[in-house]
């Protein structure tokens, strides 16, 4: 769950798992789902910091004890991050690389 977003669209995602038949359903924000993705110790007392670059926004949180302390959203997209490591290259070493090598970046 994106952290902009409205008390109905919220309510939206969690009807849209009915059909699932999910006996429990609820969100996370992106960044705390990104840090239990990637296996971070996020129910211990120590301050994590998560970066998740999506596709519209930039998210970035402080979790802490299971739960989030601190989020900021961005409108910096994914495909702007791209551009820049694509730029950055480019320019410091003389290289051009496609679109799939500044992902992988």
């Amino acid at each position: 769950m994106s952290s902009g977003i409205t008390a109905f669209e919220e309510r939206a995602e969690l009807d849209a798992t009915r059909p699932a038949w999910a006996r429990y359903a609820c969100l996370l924000e992106e960044p705390f789902a990104a840090a239990i993705g990637a296996n971070l110790r996020v129910l211990e007392p120590t301050g994590i910091m998560v970066v998740e670059v999506g596709e519209g926004t930039t998210e970035v949180a402080i979790t802490s004890l299971g739960s989030i302390v601190t989020i900021h959203s961005i409108r910096i997209y994914g495909y702007e991050l791209c551009y820049a490591i694509f730029d950055y290259i480019r320019k410091t070493y003389k290289l051009v690389i496609g679109e799939r090598t500044s992902e992988s970046t």
